[in-house]
């Protein structure tokens, strides 16, 4: 089902019994569905750094690469060793006071790969050494909120599942009651949006029901294979 922003400005009058839209106009309405959107998906990705991840396969030729113009924050990063399907992560520099530690080419003992590190430093991604930079790599990364402009643009997908449009509804109706100072009726639309915030966060704390599982797997394989603690990467 297609949701335009005016079907969400609709539903927050309504909520608030505003319906002639003369106390909150448009665009004071507009900016308060996004404030309450973007503290929502704040919200919910700092609970579940993975909940929206989105890849992107890059080419470097430099040591430098432009982030993604709705980069927000890096999930990981992958360097393509030999094929398409051979990849290895690697990991950021520990602090920015180290950011030029990597300038020395070094061999990872457990793997025998050189060392690449990478920094972030909005705009710009950088990998380390400079020498060993230019390749392949893939960018998983945590997309900014998308930022609504007018009536007519359409909800993003993962808005309109989880109850978070009736979160949305409910958190921007309080505060246009909260500006007409009908604080009464804001206090019982702030205790629905603390019902369905608990709801929407308690949901999206895991995407996989067998994430235990998971973990118990990356256990296994870095830890002993039964040669005396030798396994990958296990010592």
């Amino acid at each position: 089902m297609v949701v335009l922003v005016s079907d969400l400005m609709t539903a927050v009058r309504d909520r608030a019994d505003m319906q002639s839209g003369s106390y909150i106009g448009d665009s004071q309405l507009i900016y308060m569905i996004n404030e309450s959107a973007e503290g929502l998906y704040g919200s919910i990705c700092q609970g579940n750094p993975d909940y929206n991840v989105q890849q992107v396969v890059i080419t470097l030729t430099s040591n430098t690469y432009p982030l993604p113009s709705d980069f927000w924050k890096v999930r990981g990063i992958d360097y393509q060793c030999s094929s398409s399907t051979d990849w290895k992560e690697i990991h950021s520099e520990p602090s920015f006071h180290e950011r030029n530690r990597g300038n020395t080419q070094t061999i990872e003992a457990s793997y025998g790969y050189p060392v690449r590190r990478y920094i972030v430093m909005i705009p710009t991604l950088t990998i380390t050494p400079q020498t060993l930079a230019p390749g392949i790599y893939r960018l998983s990364y945590v997309p900014r909120a998308t930022a609504l402009t007018d009536g007519y643009d359409q909800i993003t997908d993962f808005l309109t599942i989880n109850s978070w449009l009736a979160f949305i509804v409910a958190d921007v109706a309080a505060k246009c009651l909260e500006i007409e100072e009908s604080y009464e009726q804001a206090q019982i639309l702030q205790g629905r949006c603390a019902v369905l915030l608990t709801k929407i966060l308690a949901e999206s704390a895991s995407l996989d029901a067998g994430e235990s599982q998971v973990i118990g797997r990356i256990r296994h394989d870095h830890g002993s294979n039964g040669m005396g603690g030798f396994g990958y990467g296990g010592f």
